[in-house]
């Protein structure tokens, strides 16, 4: 069985800040795309990293908003 320890977090983003961490993703991805040059082992590397940031983006894209609380809400 293993020891392993698995965390998440739950973080706080309005649209805006969205809107940059998935600019900035793709521009990551589109980076390592045009650092691949034909090398078998640096382009499988490449690719792993355009992937993993791949599933970062789609995790972002299938968690849904949620509304704020307004004050008369909030202690109820």
């Amino acid at each position: 069985m293993s020891q392993e320890l698995h965390f998440s977090k739950t973080i706080f983003l309005f649209l805006e800040d969205v809107v940059q961490i998935t600019e900035a993703i793709t521009l990551a991805q589109k980076t390592w795309r045009k650092e691949k040059d034909g090398n078998v082992k640096w382009d499988a590397y490449a690719d792993e990293r355009i992937n993993q940031l791949e599933a970062v983006l789609n995790k972002i894209h299938a968690t849904p908003y949620k509304e704020l609380p307004t004050p008369n809400t909030l202690n109820s």
